[in-house]
């Protein structure tokens, strides 16, 4: 258990030295991101063994009762066969055993406890190293850069797609990790949340509650509009198993449109990006929503309309999960 433990303090020394540099702004120029990149990798190794030690400790443990017992019996059997001295000898054996057990389990609960707080450290060290690329102004991709204004905490984002033009947005950090953006470019006014993705490939199950925004301002033109939709839809892995969307077009409303579950679609996510594509066919009225989604969490994704009569963006979030019966 010694050499665990050194390896734990060590290792758990070395996190917090580098998350207090990390939460310090006025540290932070002189941290190096790489670093934290390999003592992210070294620490994830270390919280390995530490739980390997721990899983150890635990069966030392379960050893070592089987063993006070064992001697417990024998203490009885000798008794009740008259033999005094091989008694004692049990006896004793059983107050060693016990003894070995008592600082046995301390250091396991130790190792465990030790083992836990690597674990967290080490998981607020990739989220804080996930931020601090943002916040030290990374170059994303060829075309792609972040710059920060070290007063206001202010983002400058430019996006360059391939073989597209560049799209710039204001962005500014919210405390839970997330984004607030805003379009700076002339190309288009939007805005919008840029949302930490957690998971990027999971495999949806339960029952989901989903919504659809129209995006787009057309001036005296009714027709035009986009329509919003919201609904309920029952998924298990890529089956859409039952559901029901609510239509608004804002010259008609369609309430309770049952799902064409035979034609409604769901591809599973990508690993890389966790992006993943759906189509969702109505009945009555009869309408069709080809979507692509990303997956922020085990819970929830965001939705886009990628149908070329409609523009749309929403989200997609669990209500109920599958039922384990």
């Amino acid at each position: 258990m010694g050499i665990f433990d050194r390896m734990g303090k060590v290792i758990q020394s070395n996190l917090n030295a580098l998350l207090d540099k990390a939460e310090d702004d006025r540290k932070l120029v002189g941290l190096n991101l790489d670093e934290m990149d390999e003592q992210i990798k070294a620490g994830h190794k270390e919280v390995i063994a530490a739980m390997a030690a721990d899983k150890q400790l635990t069966k030392k443990c379960d050893d070592l009762r089987a063993d006070v017992q064992r001697w417990d019996h024998r203490a009885e059997l000798a008794l009740k066969s008259g033999d005094e001295a091989l008694a004692r000898e049990a006896l004793k054996q059983k107050k060693r055993a016990t003894g070995e057990l008592e600082l046995t389990d301390k250091a396991r609960a130790e190792q465990q406890a030790a083992a836990l707080k690597m674990k967290e450290d080490l998981e607020r060290m990739k989220q804080k190293l996930a931020e601090l690329k943002i916040k030290r102004g990374t170059r994303v991709k060829e075309g792609d850069y972040v710059t920060v204004d070290g007063t206001t905490g202010r983002i400058d984002l430019k996006l360059c797609p391939s073989g597209g033009s560049a799209s710039e947005f204001a962005a500014y950090l919210a405390s839970t990790g997330s984004a607030v953006m805003l379009e700076l470019d002339s190309a288009a006014t939007a805005n919008g949340m840029a949302i930490p993705q957690r998971t990027l490939a999971s495999s949806a199950t339960g029952i989901f509650a989903l919504g659809l925004d129209g995006q787009g301002i057309f001036h005296n033109s009714a027709s035009s509009y986009q329509p919003d939709a919201s609904g309920q839809i029952t998924l298990a892995a890529t089956t859409v198993g039952a559901g029901n969307l609510d239509i608004n077009t804002f010259n008609s409303v369609f309430q309770s449109d049952p799902l064409d579950t035979v034609n409604s679609t769901l591809a599973a996510p990508d690993g890389t990006f966790g992006r993943g594509t759906a189509k969702l066919v109505g009945t009555n009225p009869a309408v069709t929503f080809n979507l692509s989604y990303y997956i922020v969490d085990g819970n929830t994704a965001l939705l886009l309309g990628t149908d070329t009569v409609r523009t749309q963006t929403g989200i997609i979030t669990l209500q109920s999960p599958a039922s384990t019966n």
